[in-house]
């Protein structure tokens, strides 16, 4: 039987791609259907084969794995999933969020049949065959339960004997009767009675498959060198399958209890039954036939049990996708956006590496450069030209280089530049002045290093703070330089000199989170917490303080709008919140003009068009949105 449709929740039939699907009030457009870390936990295929469902951080994407387009999109109000499954039978789904909360919902109606509060956030949830409970693995923990479904209560916790994990979960099941759990950590797949907890067998493999007949379990040993057959209340292995150059991966069981593997090479997938080393299937990776790839890091997730035994060369057996082509890019995941000067484009770091081009009007991506470069600060100079600048450990001799590049020219670095590693900034805040010339970043040992392009053996150090400095921002002229650091000091520092200037007047002592200058260099305004505060530039005395509401006293991010007279700040997620607010200021009078709520998490990034009538928000989740500004500032300039 057919397994159910998902209840269209989010769906718009007069947009196939889902781009404006439970698109937030007040905004035009969604870049990016939210990151995912391409976890087996956080993908889920229909017993069937039917359906996909993709856990990001802005929410559940369904997908109709015959047209790869999206039919629904689910848990929009909180987002930040952190792992699905589906029930053997394909009518439920299970799913988590980094609340702690455990959901199993109804996939037809979309209706709840629980929810369950739970402790710790959950990294891997799975059914029991009959649905009655569910196992979940727990992060940072790895705390591994049992649950019973209709009323949350913990049946078993498993019993780990003292041994100690030096790596997280990343596979969970039960066997076909429910009576046994086994869980992979590192290297080694440990085995419980799943009613109890109590310990059957650890023994050294991962990649693990229970037969149908529930007797043995089939795993891959360490370096993918063997796969073994292990029979339960046996030291030893069953059988041991080793080929010289012919190593199968990934084992699963046909229904007929015949052990099969799927073998990822690197440009192809081969399917073989293993107990007759028989090849059944290849895919080549490259064919334009294929509409789908399969994932190369979980390829077991692939296997579409549809009721029939496993037949050579039979491609309805298996389901592969890719999910890079049906999410798209995964735009942006902390760091900048930066409208382009005619603001038609807007630019951002890539999840992964590289430098992605958004076309503003189409919501597309126009272009990615530097794909395999991990950029970690970008700068667009006054004549258009781009700069980045990654970080890395180079060499055996682990000597710390950062270099800059020029973004349209990636085939060699414009300038290197090299430190020493007590004092490196790698992973550390690194940004531009809006003039490009130089850049800064925090070192290690609360100082700071401000390098100039134009002369690469010119390296400024500014010393004076003795916390970690939390942010940096550069005057419009690039001349001077605000830091804030958790020693509860706000530092100006002429770059030039390399010498301090003043400290920012509190009236007590705090950190700011987030510093900016206006446009024109007069303020200077500072994120708290729960408050915004604004100083004169020039004779650096504090103008005034706006307070921040009770549900938005985190913020991290905040940006003038072109005209100096506005503030946008955005905020940073705590357990328990549902969408981030962003709000948008008058900077004379404090005035809460507008506030949009929109992402799931934290808001990391904001920046104006350069006509102000758009705000960009980049966020954790994932996405960038981008709010109308028109009836808020337009209006009043």
């Amino acid at each position: 039987m057919p397994n159910p449709k998902p209840a269209p929740l989010n769906f718009n039939p007069d947009d196939p791609t889902g781009a404006t699907w439970a698109l937030p009030e007040g905004a035009i457009a969604r870049i990016g259907k939210g990151y995912y870390q391409q976890r087996e936990s956080e993908i889920g295929i229909s017993p069937d084969g039917t359906y996909l469902v993709i856990g990001t951080r802005m929410g559940l994407w369904w997908y109709d794995m015959s047209s790869m387009l999206p039919i629904a999109l689910w848990e929009t109000e909180h987002g930040l999933i952190s792992a699905v499954n589906f029930s053997q039978d394909g009518k439920w789904i299970a799913l988590s969020n980094w609340d702690h909360t455990i959901k199993i919902r109804d996939v037809q109606s979309g209706e709840y049949i629980t929810e369950i509060e739970w402790l710790l956030r959950c990294r891997h949830i799975t059914f029991s065959p009959d649905k009655s409970w569910i196992a979940t693995a727990s992060k940072p923990k790895n705390i591994v339960q049992v649950l019973d479904v209709q009323n949350g209560i913990c049946l078993a916790e498993m019993d780990w004997e003292g041994h100690e994990l030096k790596s997280g979960i990343s596979r969970l099941d039960f066997s076909p009767n429910r009576k046994l759990l086994a869980a992979t950590a590192g290297w080694n797949t440990y085995v419980w009675q799943s009613e109890t907890g109590t310990p059957i067998m650890k023994f050294e493999g991962r990649h693990f498959a229970f037969s149908p007949d529930n007797r043995q379990l089939a795993c891959v040993t360490q370096g993918d060198k063997t796969l073994n057959v292990w029979e339960f209340g046996k030291n030893m292995p069953k059988m041991i399958y080793s080929e010289s150059g012919k190593v199968r991966r990934n084992p699963f069981f046909s229904l007929k209890g015949e052990l099969h593997a799927i073998d990822d090479r690197q440009n192809t997938i081969e399917v073989w039954n293993v107990e007759r080393s028989e090849k059944l299937h290849v895919l080549d990776l490259h064919s334009d036939s294929i509409e789908a790839i399969c994932i190369k890091r979980y390829p077991q997730l692939t296997l579409s049990n549809t009721g029939t035994d496993i037949t050579p060369n039979k491609k309805d057996n298996y389901s592969f996708i890719n999910k890079s082509s049906i999410l798209g890019e995964s735009v942006y995941i902390g760091g900048q956006i930066r409208f382009s000067p005619d603001g038609q484009k807007i630019v951002c770091r890539r999840s992964g590496g590289g430098i992605l081009f958004l076309d503003v009007e189409s919501k597309e991506v126009e272009k990615t450069l530097m794909e395999k470069i991990y950029i970690k600060s970008f700068s667009l100079r006054p004549n258009g030209e781009i700069l980045a600048v990654e970080a890395y450990i180079k060499g055996s001799n682990n000597k710390p280089i950062v270099n800059v590049w020029s973004v349209d020219e990636p085939d060699e670095p414009i300038v290197e530049f090299e430190f020493t590693q007590q004092t490196q900034a790698l992973g550390q805040l690194i940004i531009f002045a809006p003039t490009g010339d130089r850049f800064a970043g925090r070192r290690l040992d609360n100082a700071i290093n401000v390098w100039n392009i134009k002369h690469n053996d010119k390296m400024t150090l500014l010393t004076g703070h003795s916390d970690y400095i939390q942010s940096l921002a550069f005057s419009p002229d690039g001349k001077l330089l605000l830091s804030g650091s958790r020693d509860k000091t706000n530092r100006l520092w002429d770059v030039e000199e390399g010498r301090e200037i003043a400290m920012l007047p509190m009236n007590k002592p705090l950190t700011t989170t987030a510093l900016a200058f206006s446009p024109n260099g007069n303020l200077i305004a500072g994120v708290t917490i729960g408050e915004i505060r604004l100083w004169c530039a020039e004779k650096l005395t504090p103008l005034h303080i706006i307070p921040q509401p009770e549900d938005s006293q985190r913020l991290f991010t905040l940006a003038f709008s072109p005209c100096g007279r506005y503030i946008a700040s955005g905020t940073w997620w705590q357990k328990g919140m549902e969408k981030m607010a962003i709000r948008l200021w008058d900077v004379e009078s404090g005035e809460n003009m507008h506030t949009f709520w929109g992402h799931t998490t934290d808001v990391q990034s904001l920046t104006f068009s350069p006509d102000g009538t758009i705000l960009a928000s980049g966020s954790f989740d994932g996405t960038i949105l981008l709010w109308d500004m028109k009836p808020f500032i337009n209006s009043k300039d």
